[in-house]
């Protein structure tokens, strides 16, 4: 399915991590509904998806990139 999605619906929330971001060795992709349901990707750092996460991190403004540090 390709479906690009500019923004979420109301009261979803999508947030994401990396290694360098935060205390966690995992990468993570959580989404949130309006109800508060979550599901949660999770990536080993030496994993492809681990970059892609913290690609995905870096563009939500949720990491500084290595070249802003």
């Amino acid at each position: 399915m390709d479906l690009p999605a500019q923004t979420l619906p109301a009261g979803w929330r999508i947030e994401a991590r990396s290694p360098t971001s935060t205390r966690f060795e995992d990468c993570a992709i959580r989404i949130t509904s309006p109800n508060g349901e979550v599901v949660e990707y999770l990536a080993r750092p030496y994993q492809v998806e681990c970059e892609v996460t913290r690609q995905l991190a870096e563009a939500l403004g949720t990491t500084q990139s290595a070249a802003a540090a």
